[in-house]
C-alpha cells in the first residue's frame, strides 16, 4: 500500500499538478484581470505571484488512523507542517474549520455545557472487580 501511495503523490506532483492545474489556475487568474474581476495593477511586473498557488491534493484514505493522527500531531509538534497545510491536507479551509470550532464551543457556552474533549488524554479505565457498575 505504501508503494502506492508513493506512485500516486508521484503522478500528483509530478504530472498531474504541473501540467494541469498550474496552466488552469494560472488561465483563470488571467482572465480575471483581463475582464477586470481581479484588481491587479502589478500584474505584468509580478506575474509569478499573481499565479503561484498551493496546491493540496486530497489525502489518502487512512490505514491506519492511530497512526497517521500521530504522524500529523508529531509533524505540527516538531513545526514541519502548520495547522493550515494539516486541515487542508483533510480537504478542509482552516477559516471554515475555525469558525465551525468556535461555533460550537459558543453554542456549548450558551447550553451550559461544559465536557471538554482532550485528545491527548488516555481512555477511562474499566471499572474492575465483578459484574455490577460498584465493581461487586
Amino acid at each position: 500500500m505504501v508503494a502506492f501511495r508513493q506512485k500516486v503523490e508521484q503522478i500528483q506532483w509530478g504530472t498531474f499538478i504541473p501540467q494541469a492545474c498550474d496552466p488552469v489556475f494560472e488561465r483563470v487568474v488571467t482572465t480575471a484581470v483581463l475582464v477586470g474581476d481581479l484588481d491587479a495593477p502589478e500584474y505584468e511586473r509580478a506575474f509569478a505571484d499573481y499565479v503561484s498557488a498551493e496546491h493540496y491534493p486530497p489525502a489518502m484514505p487512512w490505514i491506519d488512523p492511530a497512526k497517521d493522527m500521530a504522524a500529523i500531531r508529531e509533524a505540527l509538534a516538531l513545526r514541519l507542517m502548520s495547522r493550515r497545510q494539516a486541515v487542508a491536507e483533510r480537504g478542509y479551509s482552516v477559516e471554515a474549520l475555525d469558525a465551525e470550532i468556535a461555533a460550537d464551543h459558543a453554542r456549548e457556552a450558551a447550553l451550559g455545557i461544559t465536557q471538554t474533549i482532550n485528545p491527548t488524554a488516555a481512555p477511562n479505565p474499566k471499572p474492575q472487580g465483578g459484574d455490577d457498575a460498584d465493581g461487586t
